[in-house]
């Protein structure tokens, strides 16, 4: 091993320089970081002129013990100006404590002149920077720049000859000598030990692609951490520092054990996903404070109702009052911001004493047309939160943490099953967005869960060569009839079922054709007796005492009747467009369904793919999302399998129309509920509506892809990568909200 590294003793040199240099600067305690505040030079100049006898007046406070140097520059000067000018420091007192002499003859045009004081100041007083000219032949000009541009510690406007300049401050720089910071050197520290590894050639030792490939994303994912530490993330908060000690410790577990993992091989996709959704998504649920995923608020309610319900207590008054503990009555926060997270971070670990088990009604009398299975899971944990008696944000949590652990298992199930494209669901649930909605209260956790499984067995009836059993007919059948009330939108992959070979199901074709119109009409009839006789309805989750007349469903703000008429001059005004107005306009539809294209395709997008979380409060940098397409497309392009068997044109056409149909009933939703005919446009839509549709892209798949035995390393660093980038833009976001 040792011959295949060469110049060994050079690098074992370079290894000891690099790691005493690395070191002096971690120990140290000398003073030898200098920057400076630079301000917006040269972009927008107010033009200062000195002549003889001139003096120029600027306030200053400086930010550090120790001041390195000043700096001023000129904008121009004539031939003829010539002559000395001096610079001086005077405290508050107006005594001089630093003064220089400057020939003209020495100043360069837009450049910087730096003067170096070297004084120890008091960081608390204000001090003034005078500059005057005794012996000066000409004019000169000196640089100033816009109040609100000037450099940090320059206070005031200028003062020229005792009057104040309006709007204008003095171009000045201010220059620190000081000791390096903790992030500093802890930066300093991680990349003295990557260069020593590196120039002792660790990696030759055991060198092979798959550890290429994890040595250049581990430095990218070390690089944007340290990136985020120096430049972006403000850690002055204790709490903060707490929280991201942490946060780097959960990152480091997570990307280790999935380096441990491609190492050893492992191709148990599904284990990298539980390890990656667990760890990460735990951050997320933190980072991203209670109730601030969209419609989380609503969603918790409905999941306290339900909760009631499963411990047979008390569910509403008889004016439909929701009962909870007098602990759980807090503000619903849905915006993000530090305060908030502060606020909770401090609940959640507080364990003091356990809250009363005793309910109450509250005047929140809130709830939700739509399947009880939609918020099962977030009722247990709700549940498991009131029997351990657990304060009002960990009670929260638990309801998310459950919510989450739903989605894991039965995420994991489906990759674990599913005979194609176990990657393309792993990256799918990469994308910010949706770890966002899995650790929370959304029930789109369960809605993506449940496709990635409807998917998963789908593509395994298809690639089985045995008939399926009764077991596996009754279990997809219940499946689907669960599934389908979920959201109705989503009923068209469910229709997918009809690609199924009929030999797979029975030898007689009229039986498997009779199976599979079964699923599908057994699928209507369930979200036909949900939401309209309200079978395992949420809506008929309240106590049966409870005057109808006054409890009744909350309806979105969006949502009106689209039957509605209003008589509007001498013609008919429709709110929302309905089956007359169809019948009556056959081509507005066209017209809105483009229009939202044209004008928010782009947003639809991006957003679908991560950019926009926590109702557009936190807003990710496009490359984020970018490098979430690029994920998904590793996945889909390094497809670890050979053609999906009995898959031909026809039946790739009829994957194709059903996704189009899915995306129609998301769009034809919008437009029935929420949008105005004169709009030409359609409202409300949002990309995370559109996720659950990628799954279906594993039936694409073509035997054209190569087999790459590395490609899981690429996808699993990747996906590393993807995580960190997020989460260190999230906490940039919330920590300055």
């Amino acid at each position: 091993m040792l011959s295949r590294i060469k110049y060994p003793y050079i690098r074992f040199v370079l290894a000891l320089l690099v790691l005493g240099i690395g070191l002096f600067f971690v120990i140290s305690d000398q003073n030898f970081d200098t920057d400076y505040n630079k301000a917006k030079t040269f972009t927008d100049i107010k033009l200062l002129q000195m002549q003889e006898g001139d003096k120029i007046e600027q306030k200053i406070v400086f930010d550090h013990k120790t001041v390195h140097s000043i700096g001023i520059s000129i904008v121009n000067r004539t031939n003829a100006c010539e002559g000395d000018i001096e610079i001086a420091l005077l405290d508050s007192d107006g005594n001089e404590i630093w003064a220089e002499m400057t020939r003209t003859d020495d100043y360069r045009l837009q450049r910087i002149k730096w003067y170096k004081v070297k004084y120890d100041i008091d960081v608390s007083k204000v001090y003034v920077l005078c500059i005057s000219s005794n012996e000066l032949n000409g004019i000169i000009q000196l640089a100033g720049v816009d109040t609100e541009n000037s450099a940090k510690g320059a206070e005031d406007a200028v003062m020229l000859n005792g009057r104040q300049q309006d709007g204008a401050s003095l171009f000045v720089e201010m220059a620190y000598s000081r000791k390096l910071d903790k992030v500093s050197r802890v930066i300093i520290l991680a990349w003295t030990i990557v260069l020593v590894c590196h120039f002792l050639a660790f990696e030759v030792l055991y060198a092979d692609k798959r550890r290429s490939i994890i040595t250049v994303f581990s430095m990218i994912i070390l690089a944007v951490i340290c990136a985020y530490m120096r430049l972006k993330i403000h850690l002055d908060d204790i709490q903060n520092r707490k929280f991201f000690a942490g946060m780097i410790f959960v990152i480091t577990i997570a990307v280790i054990s999935g380096i441990i993992m491609l190492i050893r091989k492992c191709r148990k996709v599904e284990i990298y996903f539980v390890v990656y959704a667990v760890l990460f998504g735990v951050l997320y649920s933190i980072l991203l404070p209670p109730f601030s995923a969209p419609d989380e608020d609503r969603h918790y309610l409905v999941a306290y109702r339900l909760s009631n319900a499963i411990m047979m207590q008390n569910i509403n008054d008889s004016a439909g009052h929701l009962y909870m503990r007098q602990c759980d009555m807090g503000e619903r926060v849905i915006y993000v911001s530090h305060e908030h997270f502060v606020e909770n971070l401090s609940e959640l670990f507080d364990w003091g004493d356990g809250e009363s088990k005793e309910v109450t009604a509250s005047n929140i009398s809130y709830n939700f047309r739509g399947p009880i299975t939609l918020y099962f899971p977030q009722a247990l944990g709700i549940v498991l939160g009131k029997l351990l008696r657990v304060n009002y944000v960990q009670l929260v949590y638990c309801g998310r943490f459950m919510n989450l652990l739903f989605f894991v298992v039965l995420t994991a199930i489906a990759i674990k099953i599913i005979p194609y494209g176990k990657w393309i669901i792993f990256a799918i649930c990469q994308i910010p967005l949706v770890m966002e909605l899995v650790t929370s209260y959304s029930y789109d956790a369960l809605i993506l869960a449940m496709t990635f499984l409807i998917v998963a067995c789908i593509l395994r009836f298809i690639a089985q060569k045995e008939k399926l059993s009764k077991k596996q007919m009754a279990i997809f059948a219940v499946m689907c009839i669960i599934y389908a009330p979920l959201k109705p939108v989503y009923i068209p992959i469910i229709a997918i079922i009809l690609i199924i070979p009929n030999k797979h199901i029975s030898d007689l074709p009229w039986r498997s054709i009779l199976y599979k119109a079964g699923v599908l009409l057994a699928a209507v009839v369930m979200t036909v007796g949900v939401y309209k006789h309200s079978i395992f309805n949420m809506k008929s989750v309240l106590n049966e005492k409870t005057d109808k007349k006054i409890v009744s469903v909350q309806e979105d703000d969006w949502e009106k009747d689209p039957d509605k008429e209003i008589q509007v001059s001498d013609q008919t005004y429709y709110t929302h467009p309905n089956l007359n107005f169809m019948m009556e306009n056959p081509f507005d539809i066209v017209e809105s369904y483009a229009g939202v294209m044209v004008d928010s395709g782009d947003e639809l997008i991006l957003a679908a793919f991560g950019k926009y979380l926590s109702w557009y409060d936190v807003i990710l940098p496009t490359y984020v999302a970018i490098f979430a397409m690029a994920l998904i497309y590793m996945a889909f392009a390094h497809e670890n399998y050979s053609i999906i068997p009995n898959m031909d044109f026809v039946k790739r056409c009829w994957i194709v129309f059903m996704i189009f149909g899915t995306c129609f009933a998301v769009l034809l939703t919008f437009y029935l509920k929420v949008t105005d005919p004169s709009n030409k446009t359609l409202l409300g839509v949002q990309g995370r509506y559109f996720i659950p549709i990628f799954a279906a892209a594993v039936y694409l798949l073509r035997g054209g892809h190569k087999k790459k035995c590395d490609a899981d390393c690429s996808i699993v660093m990747m996906a590393s990568a993807l995580n960190v980038m997020a989460l260190m833009e999230i906490c940039k976001m919330v920590w300055r909200m």
